[in-house]
């Protein structure tokens, strides 16, 4: 369908899709969306699986092109804007980041999600307290959804700040949450266990820390999620 019907973005985008994620076709897969952002340089189901297959291939300047590209057609967009500011965190240009994560928050002032982006960057720029500043916060709105986030955070402050015990405490605390909320383990999730093996090693629990291992690798291997 996609050879027979060229101007036909669905079609396109559909056999990019089935060339990046069944034939690992990547490359040949972002010329197809390329070509498609010829005939619709609009189409949001194309533009959004180009940015997902520039993310793989790694080539950040086009993927950064785009995603500028994208806000300034849809300058109120907050779900790009926030892609954007992602981008420039993962690419380490943080104060870059921290005036991205801003725009947004003027945005939807009213979000409070919005600032937990900034709280992480303190938290990777080393501002420790201001970062815990801000949990207090959060912590003192309420809000049980955050519940979670807040004991997550708190075990990744207190890891950076030198207190591992504080940590593996705060980490428990957020295992226990999600359980509560429905996610009872019957399958090893390596996500969900990560942070606290994490802070388990920093505390010299090892032996419990090996226990999760364990699990992890009879689900297929934990070792290779820790390096991804």
């Amino acid at each position: 369908r996609a050879e027979q019907f060229p101007e036909d973005i669905e079609a396109q985008t559909e056999h990019a899709l089935h060339l990046w994620r069944y034939e690992d076709r990547y490359e040949e897969a972002a010329e197809v969306l390329q070509r498609a952002r010829s005939v619709d340089p609009s189409h949001p189901g194309m533009l959004a699986s180009l940015q997902s297959v520039l993310r793989v291939l790694e080539r950040w300047d086009e993927l950064e092109r785009l995603l500028q590209g994208r806000i300034k057609d849809q300058p109120q967009h907050v779900g790009l804007r926030q892609q954007y500011a992602a981008f420039l965190s993962g690419q380490g240009r943080l104060e870059e980041a921290r005036r991205a994560y801003e725009e947004v928050i003027a945005i939807e002032p009213d979000q409070p999600r919005h600032l937990w982006s900034l709280i992480n960057l303190d938290i990777r720029e080393g501002h420790l307290e201001k970062a815990a500043l801000a949990v207090q916060m959060m912590e003192r709105r309420g809000d049980v959804q955050f519940k979670k986030r807040i004991a997550e955070t708190r075990a990744s402050i207190a890891r950076n700040s030198g207190r591992p015990r504080e940590a593996l405490k705060f980490s428990r605390i957020a295992l226990e949450d999600r359980q509560r909320g429905g996610d009872h383990g019957l399958q090893v999730n390596v996500y969900r266990d990560l942070p606290l093996f994490i802070h388990l090693l920093s505390a010299g629990e090892e032996e419990e820390a090996r226990t999760i291992l364990a699990g992890q690798e009879a689900y297929g291997g934990y070792e290779r999620e820790i390096a991804a």
